[in-house]
């Protein structure tokens, strides 16, 4: 006979992205954008979370620059200037195989209802998200002052 008690560390958290928008247009990709969230194993969780340094961005006109700094499981990478094609919203763009034994990657850039960005690829049968907010964002939230307790 089964338990109905769990206990905390059993507990699964789920983290809901907004809705997909599929009207977006090319220019409202555009910036610098940095990386909060990863999905990835049936789980998402923060980038510390998941042992990544950084994941950042880079979008103007229709080019793309994707820089990640990862642990053992990720790595590190660097795409530079990778041309992309709005298609249903959605910003595409493909990474060229590495070697003859490798295959292209297609990697996809959506925007959500609540202004995140979502950076989606599918790797050994397993799909990889990356959340995103604007960098501004993002720095503003790291500088905002930390309160003291009174004392």
């Amino acid at each position: 006979m089964g338990s109905a008690k769990k206990s905390a560390h059993m507990v699964k958290y789920t983290i809901v992205p907004a809705e997909i928008r599929t009207d977006a247009e090319m220019e409202e990709f555009a910036g610098n954008w940095l990386g909060t969230k990863l999905s990835a194993f049936g789980m998402t969780a923060s980038l510390e979370m998941m042992e990544v340094e950084k994941v950042e961005l880079v979008i103007k006109d229709n080019l793309v620059s994707f820089t990640m700094a990862g642990g053992f499981m990720f790595g590190e990478w660097e795409l530079p200037d990778l041309e992309g094609e709005l298609k249903d919203g959605a910003l595409i763009f493909t990474v060229p195989a590495a070697d003859e034994y490798s295959e292209d990657t297609e990697w996809s850039v959506r925007l959500h209802e609540d202004g995140m960005l979502s950076l989606a690829v599918t790797m050994m049968d397993e799909e990889i998200v990356f959340y995103m907010e604007p960098a501004e964002a993002a720095a503003d939230a790291a500088e905002e002052p930390v309160e003291e307790a009174a004392e």
